[in-house]
């Protein structure tokens, strides 16, 4: 049986610990791979806030630095933070302590509101402070119910003010192309290993086609909500962090984004895009949802949300994943 370093076994720890906190209706759904967040919770109960969900990164010790009432958070990488507040999905910090068996929680928006500097910054690891102001116990899920919906309800309001719903559905129909394609190279048959060479290479075109169509698409949906001023935060940022991801297998992967032609002169990781296959898919049925869901107005009704906290965090607030 494989052993486990102190780190992961405090960090499994802390996992198990949110899990069995959170209310029995509610559904974690761990990633189907490391993306980096721990997991989605799903609102699954009677009410408006049913169907809503937020994302969640846990982080355990076995005992927190505090200083001024804050949590030290030492030795996080500036490309989680961008991770965190960007999308379509807020995303839940929470830090949980072995030796009192305690844990707190904050929105990464709020987080980050007047800290915009540390998303650029040129440490490879930085430290946050974490207010404790709000305990996980029995009595908060409540109150984390109104923040999503009040922060969904924002991305909502956002998108439809910037414009029509036009470039919304090409946006959907091209992400849910790319995901078709990934699911087809996936499944399709002959599998891998049994392919000539021209069908892995057709294979691998797929792909790469789907990986660039889906990146400039958000740039152009990006576009299109800047020109319209509608102030929506979180499709360029989307279209980055894609594109950051796909250069891990794809040398290059800018040229191909700009001029198509050179798709077949690339220098390219079969093995590595292979091994991001489902984190793509993941992440592209999450924009998807996320899109249609704001698009079509089927958020929570502003006077049926009580806005609390995130709402107000700052310029980062309607697109806190």
């Amino acid at each position: 049986m494989p052993n486990q370093n102190q780190a992961q076994l405090t960090g499994r720890q802390g996992e198990r610990w949110f899990m069995n906190r959170l209310p029995s209706s509610w559904i974690f759904q761990p990633p189907m791979e490391d993306i980096g967040i721990d997991g989605v919770v799903v609102i699954c109960s009677p009410g408006k806030f049913n169907g809503l969900e937020f994302r969640v990164q846990i982080k355990s010790n076995q005992k927190w630095t505090i200083k001024d009432n804050s949590i030290v958070v030492r030795n996080v990488k500036p490309a989680s933070l961008r991770y965190w507040i960007t999308g379509f999905t807020p995303t839940l910090i929470v830090l949980y302590e072995t030796t009192t068996d305690r844990g707190f929680c904050a929105w990464a928006n709020q987080v980050l509101a007047d800290k915009t500097k540390l998303l650029s910054s040129e440490e490879n690891e930085i430290s946050l402070h974490i207010p404790m102001i709000s305990p996980i116990d029995g009595n908060i899920w409540e109150r984390i119910g109104h923040e999503v919906a009040g922060l969904s309800a924002v991305v909502g309001r956002r998108i439809s003010m910037a414009g029509s719903v036009a470039p919304y559905l090409r946006a959907l129909h091209v992400l849910s192309g790319a995901a078709k394609a990934l699911y087809f190279v996936q499944q399709a048959h002959p599998k891998p290993g049994f392919r000539t060479e021209e069908q892995e290479a057709l294979m691998l075109e797929l792909e790469i086609v789907s990986h660039r169509d889906v990146i400039r698409e958000m740039r152009a949906l990006a576009d299109d909500a800047d020109s319209c001023g509608g102030d929506v935060i979180g499709f360029r940022e989307y279209a980055d962090n894609y594109k950051e991801l796909c250069s891990t297998a794809i040398k290059d992967f800018d040229s191909i984004i700009q001029n198509p032609d050179v798709i077949r002169d690339c220098n390219v990781s079969p093995e590595g895009i292979a091994q991001h296959r489902n984190g793509f898919m993941h992440s592209l049925i999450d924009a998807i949802h996320q899109l249609a869901e704001a698009a079509a107005g089927v958020r929570p009704r502003e006077d049926d949300v009580q806005e609390k906290g995130p709402t107000e965090a700052g310029p980062n607030s309607e697109a806190p994943s």
